[in-house]
């Protein structure tokens, strides 16, 4: 699994505005990173417990580990005009593996292009398990992503559309079976 810091570093290092990155903000990035983890891999990125809160997702580790960060790095929280000027060795890096990398890039730059921040909150708030789930609740995502492709069956007989994820379950499955075979 990859670190919790190694995944803030690189929302700090790829984002257009590194100012603009709020606690909430990054939180809600880390969110949906583990959101599209679980979908596409059935894995979560940071091993995050997450609870529906108030203010949507909300996790007490992700709240320290980004105040730890900024303590522990602060020139990755300022301005790119300015990191110029500081020395190299001093700029954090992250070490992510190849999947990984490609989830917070297609998180990136989703909500790069599309979001500002009510935006990105309604976003947040329009995942599934957010509309699922009662505030207050822990979010077992496991379980949930397996309650959502069973949603996703059921509206495909309704549709008549096949959604993305039932394809995938599909390709897994016949992909299982050819081992076998």
């Amino acid at each position: 699994m990859d670190t919790l810091d190694d995944v803030i570093a690189y929302f700090y290092l790829h984002s257009k505005c590194r100012v603009c990155l709020s606690t909430i903000r990054i939180s809600n990035l880390i969110y949906l990173s583990d959101w599209k983890s679980y979908l596409t891999y059935r894995e979560s990125i940071t091993g995050i417990p997450w609870t529906y809160g108030d203010n949507g997702p909300e996790s007490d580790e992700i709240f320290e580990a980004i105040l730890t960060f900024r303590n522990n790095n602060p020139f990755c929280v300022i301005d790119p005009a300015v990191m110029r000027t500081v020395d190299e060795s001093k700029i954090c890096k992250y070490f992510l593996s190849d999947k990984v990398e490609k989830i917070l890039e297609h998180i990136r730059d989703y909500t790069n292009k599309r979001f500002n921040y009510g935006d990105l909150s309604g976003l947040v708030n329009a995942t599934y398990p957010m509309l699922s789930r009662p505030r207050g609740v822990i979010l077992d995502m496991a379980n949930i992503v397996e309650e959502y492709i069973e949603f996703a069956k059921r509206r495909e007989h309704t549709t008549g559309k096949k959604h993305w994820l039932v394809r995938q379950e599909e390709e897994r499955a016949l992909a299982k079976r050819s081992v076998y075979l």
